[in-house]
C-alpha cells in the first residue's frame, strides 16, 4: 500500500530524488505531476511556499523540502544503510546530501535551465560550465577508488548524487565531455540503475549534442496610433486547436464512455465483460495486447513497475477519451513484467499511443475478439483474477 503522494514533476531532480529514496527504502509512494509555475490551489492551502516536491501522507501527514521528505522515506529502510549505521557514516551522508542538493545543483542548473527554458545568457552559461567542470574534476578524483560515496552499499548520499548529476548529464553535458570524467561516468551509470531511476524517469541516456540555444520571444511591434474617429479593426480569431487524429474517425456503435462507467460500477466477469462483447464494434474499434518491450530490465520491486505503468498512463492523457485498457504487473518482486489489453477507436494503434513519449518501450499486437484465445486474454487482462502466462497478477492500473 502506498504511504502517500509526492507532488512534483520528475524533470526536477529534487522530485526524482525523493521518489528514488522511496524506491531504495522499499516503500510505495504515488507521484502526482505538478506543472512548473502551476501549483494547484488546494495544495497551496497546505503548502503556501508553493515549491515542489511536497508530500501528503495517507494519514494526512504533510511534509515539504526534498531532504526532509527523502529522510522520512529513508527511515523506512529496515537495514538502516540508507541513513548510515554509525555517527560517522550519518554525518558523511548528510554532508554529501547537502552538497549535491545545494552546491552542485547551483553550479549546474543555470546551464541546464538556460538551454532548456531560457532566458539564455552566454556569460552565465560559461560560468556554469566552468563550475560544473571544476566540481566534476573533484568528484572524479574522489570516486577513483569508490563504488559508493559512503560505505559499501547505496545510501541517501548516492541517491542525491545521481539525481543532482542527472540535471546536467541528462540534458546538457554531452557524452564526449562526460567521458573526460570516467569515474563519474561509471558511478552515474551504476547508481542510476541501483536508485531506481529507470522506472522513475526512464531508461539511462546520454546527450550526443547540446540543445540549441532557445530563441528569444519576438518583441511586440508597437501598436499604430488610432486615427481619430476611425473604428479599431477587430482582432483575428485565434487559430483553432489541432484535433486529435482519432477525433475525425466515426464513433461507431461502441460507446467507450458508457463502457468505462459499466466497468467501474459492475462486476467485471458477470457485468462489464459481457456488456463489452455485446456492444463491441469491430469495424470502428480494435483491441490490442500491450507488453513491455524490455522485460529483462524489470528486475525490481513490483510497486516500481506499477509506477512505470502509472507514468505511461499519465502521458496517454491526450488520447484518454478514445481508449480504455488495463496493464498488469505479473510476477514478483525482483522478477516481473507488464502485459495488458486496450480497446481503441480505429484500427491503427499508433495515433492512440504515440502521444506518450515512452510508447515505443511497449510492443502492440492486434487481437481478434472472435478467436477464443484472444477473447480469453482480454477477459483475464481486464478481470485481474487469474494468472497470466503462468504468473500471478501482482498489481496493475486501469486507463479509463
Amino acid at each position: 500500500m502506498s504511504v502517500g503522494t509526492v507532488y512534483g514533476n520528475t524533470l526536477s531532480f529534487r522530485v526524482s530524488a525523493v521518489l528514488s529514496a522511496a524506491a531504495a527504502a522499499g516503500i510505495k509512494v504515488d507521484n502526482q505531476d505538478v506543472a512548473f509555475g502551476n501549483f494547484p490551489a488546494d495544495l497551496a492551502a497546505k503548502f503556501p511556499e508553493k515549491k515542489v516536491p511536497v508530500f501528503v501522507g495517507q494519514d494526512g501527514y504533510l511534509l515539504s523540502q526534498a531532504i526532509a521528505i527523502a529522510v522520512y522515506f529513508a527511515s523506512f529502510d529496515k537495514t538502516g544503510v540508507l541513513l548510515g549505521q554509525t555517527p560517522e557514516d550519518k554525518a558523511k551522508i548528510f554532508q554529501y546530501v547537502s552538497y549535491f542538493n545545494s552546491e552542485f545543483a547551483s553550479a549546474g542548473l543555470p546551464w541546464t535551465l538556460g538551454r532548456l527554458m531560457g532566458p539564455y545568457n552566454a556569460n552565465v552559461e560559461k560560468q556554469a560550465q566552468a563550475s560544473v567542470a571544476s566540481e566534476l574534476t573533484r568528484l572524479n578524483g574522489l570516486l577513483a577508488d569508490k563504488t559508493y560515496l559512503v560505505g559499501s552499499r547505496l545510501s541517501l548520499a548516492d541517491v542525491f548524487a545521481v539525481n543532482s548529476l542527472s540535471c546536467v548529464i541528462r540534458f546538457v553535458l554531452t557524452k564526449s565531455e562526460l567521458a573526460k570524467y570516467p569515474h563519474v561516468q561509471r558511478y552515474y551509470a551504476t547508481m542510476y540503475h541501483q536508485s531506481g531511476l529507470d522506472s522513475i524517469i526512464g531508461a539511462l541516456t546520454f546527450v550526443e549534442k547540446m540543445p540549441e540555444i532557445p530563441k528569444p520571444a519576438p518583441k511586440e511591434a508597437p501598436k499604430p496610433k488610432e486615427a481619430p474617429k476611425e473604428q479599431k479593426p477587430e482582432a483575428p480569431a485565434p487559430a483553432p486547436k489541432p484535433k486529435h487524429p482519432l477525433a475525425a474517425l466515426p464513433n461507431g456503435e461502441l460507446n467507450l464512455e458508457e463502457f468505462k462507467r459499466v466497468y467501474t460500477n459492475q462486476d467485471t466477469r458477470s457485468g462489464s465483460l459481457p456488456w463489452f462483447f455485446e456492444h463491441f464494434d469491430p469495424e470502428n474499434y480494435s483491441v490490442w495486447k500491450v507488453d513491455y518491450a524490455y522485460p529483462e530490465d524489470l528486475k525490481q520491486a513490483v510497486f516500481m513497475t506499477c509506477n512505470l505503468i502509472g507514468g505511461f498512463f499519465q502521458r496517454l492523457e491526450a488520447s484518454r477519451k478514445f481508449i480504455f485498457g488495463c496493464c498488469l504487473v505479473i510476477g514478483e518482486n525482483g522478477d516481473n513484467t507488464i502485459t495488458g489489453a486496450f480497446v481503441i477507436k480505429g484500427q491503427d494503434h499508433v495515433p492512440a499511443f504515440d502521444v506518450a513519449p515512452d510508447w515505443e518501450s511497449y510492443s502492440f499486437t492486434k487481437l481478434d475478439v472472435s478467436k477464443p484465445e484472444d477473447k480469453t486474454f482480454i477477459e483475464d487482462a481486464w478481470a485481474w483474477d487469474k494468472p497470466m502466462f503462468g504468473r500471478e497478477v501482482a498489481d496493475g492500473k486501469v486507463c479509463k
